[in-house]
């Protein structure tokens, strides 16, 4: 019975160091979490991230802050009272007008600023006033307000109302006798409105309607060539270019700071 203990005992002491070569010519890992026995800890989890919205498009030719324009294009007159022979009412032809306008675009869809105008007229005389090279003078100088219609892109349309003082001087030369000035200052008004295409940052062009009114109560009469007194008449006994129609095409540049 000795020997059989003993023999079991090296048995053992044999075998061991087999079984481990065997292990280690297997492959398996010496560490415990391949058996079974101990795990590996679970991963922390990953910070979370909101979701990226999309991106905001950059604006596409967006407006400046400051806009010079200048325009020019045929004008239409009308006369108020005297009749259709008086002077300067007889056969108005169509006139030449320009105006220069700065505003300040304080948003995107308004802007205020300062706008001057002139318009020159031809028309011909009655026969018996035996006068010829007949000219009328439309000037104005008013304080505007503009509103947009849009704050980005190629097309810019617009609406303006402009309050201020008219100029208005009316030449007749005559061929016999005294030449003769009808002039008179006084309140103006004018709705427009128009279209621009945007060019790029800096410039922009289209064109414009301008329907321009002054209320005058009275003309001044005066020698055109010879001194002597001056006489006040009444506007409506001898007519005068009460309103007058303005188109043209209009160039703006554009300045100071995007919107």
């Amino acid at each position: 019975m000795n020997y059989s203990a003993f023999g079991l005992l090296f048995a053992a002491l044999c075998v061991a160091p087999l079984a481990r070569a065997q292990d280690e010519m297997t492959g398996r890992a010496p560490y415990e979490p391949w058996t079974g026995e101990q795990a590996f800890p679970a991963p922390r989890p990953l910070p979370s991230r909101s979701a990226q919205g999309p991106l905001t498009p950059e604006p596409e030719l967006a407006r400046s802050a400051l806009e010079l324009s200048a325009s020019a294009g045929p004008v239409f007159g009308w006369c108020f009272g005297g009749s259709p022979m008086s002077f300067p009412c007889r056969a108005l032809d169509p006139g030449l007008g320009a105006s220069v306008a700065g505003l300040w675009r304080v948003t995107p869809f308004f802007a205020w600023g300062g706008r001057a105008s002139t318009s020159v007229f031809a028309y011909e005389p009655p026969a018996e006033l035996q006068a010829e090279r007949t000219r009328a003078l439309l000037g104005a100088l008013e304080i505007m307000a503009r509103v947009y219609s849009s704050d980005q892109g190629v097309i810019d349309p617009f609406a303006e109302l402009g309050l201020g003082a008219a100029f208005l001087r009316a030449s007749l030369p005559a061929r016999a006798g005294a030449d003769t000035v009808h002039s008179a200052y006084a309140p103006s008004a004018h709705v427009g409105g128009g279209l621009d295409l945007v060019l790029g940052r800096r410039a922009k062009v289209g064109f414009a309607v301008a329907l321009n009114q002054v209320f005058v109560p009275e003309l001044r009469r005066c020698p055109a060539r010879e001194d002597g007194p001056c006489g006040a008449v009444e506007g409506s006994d001898r007519g005068y270019v009460s309103s007058a129609l303005e188109l043209g095409g209009r160039f703006t540049l554009m300045l100071g700071n995007e919107l």
